[in-house]
This record gives structure tokens, sequence and C-alpha cells, in this order.
């Protein structure tokens, strides 16, 4: 009586045990999911990939819209995974009007690659532009373009590649570039890259290669293997100011890389640079290249959670299902001690 007593004790802590496991890993994935795909409640429709070299193409591909501006073509809700030398979505030689959102997008070399179109007339909003060849998206000879609120994660290359580009804004994304780059900018002007967050890059966070007068503000760029920021020779007048830096360049004095000394990184009027993770508190920052300075690092990170401490307002803070899902891990392991060492009792 008293065997089947401790043995029916036993397998409930077993099924507590696996409860908890359980509970744990459902709550991260659920976690995980909404920082990866932006659009988990969409209805998504299966498509094949999408050449568009004319705007005759929009028509006959059934594409809802007249493309103008006030009624553009619109792409979008769809799920398109491919595979080879192809890119998901390829749009080149337009003049209409057009929004490409709500798509998720895989497996191409390119996930959206925009070529040559009319100046102002592509909006790519809260698309998923992961595990691509190359890039997430490829932004090439275009002006007055806006990226918002998309995913470029785990590319080849880079999540957000741009050559020969004017007057475009790069807001809202998450990118995590485990092969190369985060944003990758050449030979542009008049580039506003604000409130993204950047993370785990092979190479440098941002590198801009002769590009001038953009703007890199309030971003959050951690982990890169090298630098959060990296300008060449031929970038110059650009402004770096109320991000944070975040363990770039491990064992390294600077985050940063300025080739050319001829940037800001603070903003002059306020007074006000960046936090970087490894400041000590006492003067200015040095930023490596040349005889460049933060000169007014920031103290505390320039996003907070609800509480006041660090972390991204309201999205990058700890969230109450991953305090839940770390206290099931915890009890599922003293769960296991305590089996453990009942059955050595027994013994």
């Amino acid at each position: 009586m008293i065997n089947k007593k401790k043995n029916r004790y036993n397998w409930l802590w077993i099924l507590f045990l696996l409860v908890s496991i359980c509970m744990g890993y459902l709550l991260t994935n659920v976690q995980a999911e909404n920082i990866d795909i932006k659009t988990p409640n969409l209805q998504l429709t299966t498509h094949e990939e999408i050449s568009i070299e004319s705007d005759q193409d929009f028509i006959d591909l059934g594409f809802s819209g007249d493309g103008t501006e006030l009624n553009p073509y619109l792409i979008e809700n769809l799920e398109i995974k491919v595979s080879g030398i192809v890119d998901a979505i390829l749009i080149k030689n337009t003049t209409k009007y057009f929004t490409i959102q709500n798509c998720v997008i895989s497996g191409g070399q390119i996930g959206i690659a925009l070529e040559d179109i009319e100046s102002g007339t592509a909006k790519i909003i809260n698309n998923n532009c992961s595990k691509n060849a190359l890039y997430g998206i490829s932004l090439v000879n275009v002006s007055d373009v806006t990226i918002e609120g998309s995913t470029t994660n785990n590319n080849g290359n880079t999540g957000i590649r741009i050559r020969d580009c004017t007057n475009l804004v790069i807001n809202g994304t998450l990118c995590d570039s485990p092969y190369g780059t985060g944003i990758l900018a050449f030979d542009s002007i008049n580039l506003d890259i604000t409130e993204n967050n950047i993370s785990s890059c092979l190479m440098n966070g941002i590198t801009f290669q002769n590009v001038t007068d953009a703007t890199i503000h309030r971003n959050i760029v951690e982990g890169a293997w090298y630098n959060a920021v990296e300008f060449n020779p031929s970038s110059s007048e650009n402004k770096v100011h109320h991000n944070d830096f975040i363990d770039n360049h491990l064992g390294e004095d600077s985050q940063g890389y300025d080739l050319n000394g001829n940037n800001l990184w603070y903003d002059e009027g306020l007074q006000k640079g960046n936090y970087w993770s490894n400041y000590d508190g006492e003067g200015t920052y040095r930023i490596d290249g040349s005889d460049v300075y933060d000169l007014y690092p920031l103290l505390e990170r320039v996003f907070k959670d609800d509480d006041g401490e660090d972390g991204e307002e309201g999205d990058n803070g700890t969230t109450d299902e991953s305090y839940f899902a770390l206290l099931s891990s915890i009890i599922s392991i003293l769960s296991l001690v305590i089996i453990y060492y009942r059955f050595r009792k027994r013994i």
C-alpha cells in the first residue's frame, strides 16, 4: 500500500514536470513568433514568385488597385516560398504606384527587389523577408521609398541592401543577420534609418559606403561581430544620435568606425549622443578610424521598458510570458532533482 502511494506521488511529480516543460515551450515559441513574424493573424494565400517589369504586368497578374497614388496596386497577404536563383518579388521599370504589405517571403535569391521605378511610387510595409540566399530586401536606383515594420532575418548576405538611392525611410524593421550585415548602403543620399532593431550580425550592424546626408537615430544595434555603424572614407555629413549600441565589436574599445571623419556622432542642438554599452561614464567616447568622438555619450539606454529598466520601449522589455516560461523551466529542474532523490532513497 505504501509503495502504491509512493508510486502515485512520483507519477504526479512526473506529470507536473511534463506540464511545466510544455507550458514553457509553448509560451517561448509564441513570443518568438510574435517577434519574427509580423503577420501572425493574417490569412495568407500561397503564391509563386512575382516578376513585374512593366506597368502592364500589374494588370496582367490581376492585382487590385489602379496604380494611382490614392488607389495603388496591392501585393498583399501572400506567402511566397521559392528556391534557386530567383527573386521572390521583383519589380522594375514601372511608373505606377504600388504597395507590398503583409507578405511572408523566403527561399529566393532576394525576398523583395525594386529597381529603376518611378520616384515615390512604392511602399514596403509589414513584410517578413527571411531566409533568402542574398538579401531580404534590395533597393537599386529608387527614391522616396518607405520600408516600414518589416522583418529581414537570417538572409545569406544582408538584411536590407541599398544602392544608388535617395530619400529613403527605413523604420521599425527587425533584422537578425548572422551571415552578414544588417543594413548595407552604397552610393546613396538622404537616408532616414529610424527605430530599427538590428542584432547578431556577422559583419557590421549598419555599413555606409559613399553615403551622404543620412540620419541614423533611435535604433538598437546589438551583438554585431564588428561595428554597430561603419562609414567608409567617402561617406560624410551623416548624423548618428540617440541610438543604443550594445555589445558590438566585443574586446575592442569602440563600437563605431568612421574613416571619413566628417560625420556627426551626436545631436548638436540637443547635445546628446548615443548609448554605448562599453562607455565608462567619463568624458567623450572615441570612434575608431579617425579623430572623431561622440561628445555627449548617454549614460542610460534610449529605449526603456515600462518599469524604467533597460530595454526597448514596449517591445524589447521582458514580457510576463517570458518570466512565466523562465519560472516553468526552474520548476521543471527542481522537479527533476526531487524525483531523482526520491528514487535514490528507494534504492
